[in-house]
């Protein structure tokens, strides 16, 4: 997985299937749909491609799981 700094503070994820997640500022897991076009913290253009908040927040959960 990478993860890409965008614009607006907000990060997305990468998988290596191709599809992408989203996080806001505060780390929460966030729904973002398909086909929209975001902007890198560096200036260039992603489309986000496969909504993955299932897949992002089980991640999330099995890292901070006690």
């Amino acid at each position: 997985m990478q993860s890409i700094k965008l614009k607006n503070g907000t990060i997305m994820h990468h998988y290596k299937d191709g599809k992408m997640s989203m996080e806001d500022k505060s780390g929460n897991v966030v729904y973002m749909k398909d086909g929209v076009a975001m902007q890198t913290a560096d200036g260039k253009t992603i489309t986000m491609t496969g909504n993955e908040v299932a897949r992002l927040w089980f991640e999330k959960y099995k890292a901070n799981k006690p």
